[in-house]
């Protein structure tokens, strides 16, 4: 009788220790998905505000270029990015008037807004801004 007990006690621990474990592994791979998700937000928005600075040698054609790109709803007004993990992730672009950016340079500010797109819903992850002013030789 008490072999029958030490053997229950000892399958009903490997099972509570079997448990936590999966618990652990999928909980650590949620949390790697997660990050992955969130870098590849973050390097969206970044090779967007790489673009933008260099519109800095085209500043008259900001507009032209990036000045649709501000409504999610539409494939069309909104830059689309497939990451590595298979997520859809867009960006809106919403422009400035012109105004002073600096003491005696004017150009543009740029919100940048990053979202996950999922089951056609759209999602916010992160906001920057980019300042673009002309390109100026002298």
């Amino acid at each position: 009788m008490s072999q029958a007990f030490l053997s229950l006690g000892a399958v009903t621990i490997f099972m509570f220790l079997s448990v936590n474990i999966l618990r652990s592994y999928v909980n650590a791979a949620h949390q790697t998905v997660n990050s992955q998700q969130e870098i590849d937000a973050i390097n969206f928005g970044i090779s967007i505000t790489d673009e933008l600075y260099s519109q800095s040698f085209n500043y008259d054609s900001l507009e032209t270029n990036y000045g649709n790109l501000n409504d999610i709803r539409f494939e069309s007004t909104r830059k689309n990015y497939i990451t590595t993990t298979q997520d859809t992730l867009a960006a809106t672009i919403s422009l400035s008037e012109e105004r002073e950016i600096l003491i005696g340079s004017h150009g543009r500010v740029a919100t940048i807004t990053i979202y996950r797109i999922e089951d056609g819903t759209a999602s916010e992850l992160a906001t920057q801004y980019a300042s673009i002013v002309p390109y100026n030789s002298n």
